[in-house]
This record gives structure tokens, C-alpha cells and sequence, in this order.
């Protein structure tokens, strides 16, 4: 699987801007996150339909990570896509941990 998300990193850092934007809220999507445009016609991902703790909000060619509404880190492409596969997969095990319990 690391191996995997090397190959997609890579693939995205090669893309142009538009198309990364288009492939990164397509992965997004089928991760299970709303994208939508702000007023500004920038790109925002997040969890569910409403502001949850955390939000991706698009700042040119990067990515503003936004937790609690306070802005935190400025992300490429390729660190986005990962930072959205790992909140599916910390889910995922927070799911199987309430479970098992």
C-alpha cells in the first residue's frame, strides 16, 4: 500500500495544476468527502456536508488545512491526497477499535 501512495504522489507532482485539482477531489470523493466551491470559487474538502473539526481549503497551487477554524499547514497536492487517505484509514480503525470492544 506505500508503495501505492509513492506512485500516486508522484504521478500528481507531475500533473499541472488543473488536472491535480480535478484527480485530487475525484479521490476525495471517493473517499467519501464533500467537495464543494466556496464564494471565492476555491476548493474545499471536508468530511461531511457541514464544518466539521477540519476542513482542506484551496489556496492557489496548495491546500490550507484548517482545524477548529484556525489555518494550520499549507499542503501540495501529493500531501494532501495523503493527508485524506490517512483520515479514511484512522477512521477505519477507530470503527474496528469500538467494535472490538
Amino acid at each position: 500500500m506505500a508503495s501505492q501512495n509513492a506512485l500516486l504522489s508522484m504521478d500528481f507532482e507531475s500533473q499541472d495544476q488543473s488536472v491535480n485539482t480535478t484527480r485530487l477531489l475525484r479521490v476525495a470523493i471517493a473517499l467519501g468527502f464533500h467537495c464543494f466551491q466556496d464564494e471565492k470559487n476555491n476548493w474545499r474538502i471536508q468530511p461531511g456536508e457541514s464544518v466539521d473539526d477540519w476542513y482542506l481549503q484551496q489556496e492557489g497551487e496548495r491546500w490550507l488545512l484548517i482545524v477548529n477554524q484556525v489555518p494550520q499547514i499549507l499542503l501540495r497536492i501529493a500531501e494532501a491526497l495523503a493527508f485524506l487517505q490517512r483520515q479514511t484509514t484512522d477512521d477505519s480503525s477507530d470503527n474496528r477499535s469500538a467494535r472490538d470492544s
